[in-house]
């Protein structure tokens, strides 16, 4: 089915989802929205956040997608559920939910979650990580600036001094592994990675784009046209169309702008 995969984030965070499904389905077609007018969504209250996601979820729903992925993990945490009950013929899938199968998947006993205030403040990530096993401990810490200087393409002095500053409470915790709890991190992983030293990143795309990639198999609905793309930012585009080519390789002509207000 030639139909698009609808993707969403706050900003462009939720492209490295896209990267991690392409790679894998480099024939499917993505709609692709970034709410860069909310931006930074870690900053919002759960209220907040369900009533942005759902609004770009029903703009996404109306274009004619055939599978949601929440690439947010604040937003995955807070409208997973209530989305598949608002519409139960649509697979929908959270990056969250995908970072706690990853957690559990792999044999270490000390998990430490790096995501942002609103979704370490909901408790997701150590709930579903539990759910699954609950012999795991996890360990969370937030890292509010980061968004912020990624999407400004801060200096990268001054985003080492941000990591180093956030991780600091995770490495007394002798993590074996970390989560980017946040889809914005993966685009500073070598920094991440040398502020943790010898303890293993662990990036919940590319877990989410197998699940993606399996429902999509199961249901008969893979592409076996030439992929078309198209982008949605509801305010300032400039770090959209930055990445977007730097990261995705693609050269956009054009973004669309949209206020995503026309929802429920």
């Amino acid at each position: 089915m030639n139909k698009p995969i609808g993707i969403f984030d706050s900003g462009v965070g939720g492209l490295t989802v896209v990267k991690a499904i392409l790679k894998i389905l480099p024939n499917e077609s993505f709609l692709y929205c970034a709410d860069t007018k909310n931006i930074p969504y870690g900053e919002h209250s759960p209220e907040e956040i369900e009533g942005f996601a759902l609004r770009i979820i029903s703009f996404l729903v109306g274009k004619g997608i055939k599978l949601l992925a929440i690439a947010c993990n604040y937003s995955s945490a807070v409208v997973l559920d209530k989305a598949r009950r608002i519409y139960p013929s649509l697979p929908i899938v959270g990056v969250l939910q995908a970072g706690a199968r990853l957690a559990v998947s792999q044999p270490f006993e000390r998990i430490g979650v790096l995501a942002t205030r609103g979704t370490v403040k909901t408790r997701m990530f150590p709930r579903e990580i539990k759910k699954l096993n609950p012999q795991k401990r996890v360990f969370q810490a937030s890292c509010p600036p980061l968004v912020s200087l990624i999407e400004s393409f801060a200096p990268e002095e001054e985003i080492r001094y941000v990591v180093k500053d956030c991780l600091r409470r995770l490495k007394r915790k002798g993590i074996e592994a970390l989560v980017l709890g946040c889809t914005h991190y993966p685009l500073v992983r070598g920094i991440i990675e040398e502020e943790v030293g010898e303890v293993m990143i662990l990036d919940p795309a590319e877990e989410l784009a197998r699940e993606v990639k399996r429902i999509l198999e199961e249901e008969n609905l893979l592409s076996n046209d030439s992929p078309r793309h198209r982008f949605f930012v509801s305010g300032d585009d400039s770090s959209l169309r930055k990445f977007v080519l730097s990261l995705l390789g693609i050269d956009i002509i054009e973004i669309e702008h949209q206020d995503f207000e026309g929802g429920l």
